[in-house]
């Protein structure tokens, strides 16, 4: 929102939270204390970046609109090359293995109490899905393997942190009744997870991606995807696109997650992952290839 208004009022307003010098000499970071005038100045562009687990990513790269360039063109010339699935892989609720993750993916034992399952699922078929690709992991240019992820829904943090939130509601609500009542209520309570700054929200999105790059050390970029039901579909979108303007690999990350037939409740099943890079790129390093996915033309309104 903050770049927005710049870009329209072409204003940069001083940070109310950010004050000090920040970096290296030889890589510094400048903060503006106070407003800088803009109207003088060419297009503008902000980078609108997120940190996380693994490191400082761009989510967004915001452009001033120029009316003068046709996007649509320009957009349809990236989708050229059909990309090549390396290796997919699939995990259920049932294969977590807690003894593996607490020892291989950098997860204090303390804190994987409050993980949501999906997250330890897709640490798992990230390691499933490099194994089934013959990929050592250690030798990889870790610089270019990105990280994908499609949101889901947290279901467990989400019920978990409903139901202590509730018996909050209920104290509040049934406060006329006598203390032993209210004590039972209490006690009841305390029998779920507490409520600490490790829980989750209940809303699983660029938490993936980091924590997957956290794990295995990759230094691509990693963000997530959102779009409802489709969100799986537009990451892939996403990393074909990614794929015809940079070689390397993409790590798609993605839940498989229905909607029951009444409409009541979001049944949550696996959590995939797929080895995504141009057939060149796979070719190039010997790497095995299951599956073409033919080019796209994501803009086409048909």
């Amino acid at each position: 929102l903050k770049c927005l208004l710049s870009i329209k009022n072409k204003k940069i307003t001083p940070s109310k939270y950010l004050t000090k010098f920040i970096g290296a000499k030889s890589d510094p970071t400048y903060i503006n204390t106070e407003t800088i005038d803009l109207k003088n100045s060419s297009s503008l562009r902000f980078g609108i970046s997120s940190f996380g687990f693994g490191n400082a990513n761009f989510h967004v790269v915001l452009d001033e609109f120029n009316e003068d360039v046709k996007i649509s063109d320009n957009l349809k010339k990236e989708n050229e090359m059909d990309i090549a699935v390396i290796a997919k892989s699939v995990i259920s609720p049932e294969e977590i293995d807690f003894d593996l993750i607490v020892s291989k993916f950098k997860i204090p034992f303390k804190s994987l109490s409050h993980i949501d399952k999906v997250q330890l699922q897709a640490l798992l078929a990230v390691d499933k899905v490099f194994e089934k690709a013959n990929i050592d992991v250690s030798f990889l240019d870790k610089e270019n393997v990105s990280v994908i992820s499609a949101s889901s829904l947290g279901l467990d943090s989400a019920l978990d942190l409903m139901r202590r939130v509730r018996h909050f509601e209920f104290i509040d609500a049934l406060n006329f009744l006598d203390h032993d009542s209210l004590d039972m209520m209490i006690k009841h309570k305390e029998k779920f997870i507490e409520i600490t700054e490790d829980t989750g929200p209940g809303v699983l999105n660029n938490v993936i991606a980091g924590r997957i790059c956290n794990a295995f050390d990759f230094n691509g970029e990693n963000f997530n995807i959102d779009s409802d039901f489709n969100s799986a579909s537009v990451a892939l979108s996403v990393a074909m696109q990614k794929l015809n303007k940079k070689e390397g690999i993409v790590v798609l990350v993605h839940c498989d997650e229905k909607l029951s037939e009444d409409g009541s409740l979001i049944e949550r099943k696996t959590v995939g992952c797929s080895l995504l890079s141009t057939i060149e790129f796979a070719k190039a390093n010997n790497y095995p290839i299951c599956e073409i996915i033919e080019k796209i033309n994501f803009y086409d309104s048909k």
